[in-house]
């Protein structure tokens, strides 16, 4: 009786065993990431209208410490394209897991629309566009393409929608010297929206051009003579204006604190007079405001002694 007993138990626990194991090999859970979907074995002088697009997947293990951490990027999707020429398909999606203890329970949707057209190519026009600044105190004078049409392949369809392309090149604002960039290709359709699914054939750079920007600085004004009056001697001098502003590099123009005005010649002065001076600019500086400085230089005769007395 005893022996019976231990048999029912027995039976009893390996009936439970079993449910439960059941239970571990069919319990199935959605991922919550979507799978985007690629594609194999595409013919060489074929391309894709458009991506196929991606889809959701419900998964089953045995393992269920895997559920808990499972993405999109642990599964690989693709449609095989072998075999299948110009026009739109209804293909079955393939999914494999990079874990082989994971197993492909349901696939949503199962098939997908795959549209393929004739392999093209097409020259555009290229635009420079540049995002960021350079250091400060620097600016971006000009660039240079390293070629100035971009030749684009992929399917013809997509390839009709194509309205103009942009070679992007961003600034780190660390930039102080002239510097290549690798340029980012960005397509866009006759409205201006961004395209993919397009293949360039030459990689772009572009030449910049980065240049210290000017400082500008305000210097005195002074005069300058030749000689002295004919008559009498210089009793003042009066400059309008007395300050001017140039502008220039900073190494430049630390060094400037006046400038001078050409010479003006006294020998042929005897009386007080206003003359119109030049302003000499010193070499790779710019003078920002007025070019001549109105001098004004008052002459005092001088009386001399009657020794006839």
């Amino acid at each position: 009786m005893r022996n019976f007993s231990l048999k029912i138990l027995a039976v009893f626990l390996s009936i439970l065993f079993w449910i439960f194991v059941a239970s571990i090999e069919n319990t199935v859970l959605p991922v919550s990431e979507k799978i985007p979907v690629g594609v194999n074995n595409i013919a060489k002088d074929l391309a894709l209208f458009a991506d196929p697009g991606d889809v959701k997947i419900t998964v089953r293990t045995d393992e269920k410490t895997n559920f808990r951490s499972l993405n999109a990027g642990d599964f690989t999707a693709f449609v095989d394209l072998r075999d299948v020429g110009v026009g739109t398909h209804i293909l079955p999606v393939v999914i494999t897991p990079k874990d082989p203890t994971i197993r492909i329970a349901r696939i949503d949707p199962p098939r997908l629309s795959v549209q393929l057209d004739p392999l093209r190519e097409k020259v555009v026009a290229l635009t420079v566009v540049i995002e960021g600044q350079p250091s400060p105190g620097y600016r971006l004078a000009s660039n240079r393409l390293s070629q100035q049409r971009l030749n684009l392949r992929g399917a013809e369809g997509t390839l009709a929608d194509v309205g103009s392309a942009e070679a992007r090149v961003k600034f780190d604002g660390n930039e102080r010297n002239n510097v290549t960039k690798q340029a980012v290709i960005v397509v866009l359709d006759k409205n201006g929206n961004v395209m993919s699914g397009l293949d360039t054939v030459d990689p772009i750079s572009v030449d910049v051009e980065v240049v210290e920007l000017d400082t500008v600085k305000s210097v005195a004004v002074r005069p300058a003579f030749t000689g002295t009056p004919r008559k009498g001697v210089v009793k003042g001098v009066a400059m309008t204006p007395a300050v001017v502003t140039l502008s220039g590099k900073r190494d430049l123009l630390e060094s400037v604190n006046f400038v001078l005005l050409e010479p003006i010649d006294l020998v042929i002065r005897s009386r007080s007079f206003t003359f119109d001076a030049k302003v000499v600019v010193p070499q790779g500086l710019t003078l920002l405001d007025v070019k001549k400085v109105s001098v004004e230089v008052e002459i005092e005769e001088v009386v001399e002694p009657d020794i006839s007395r």
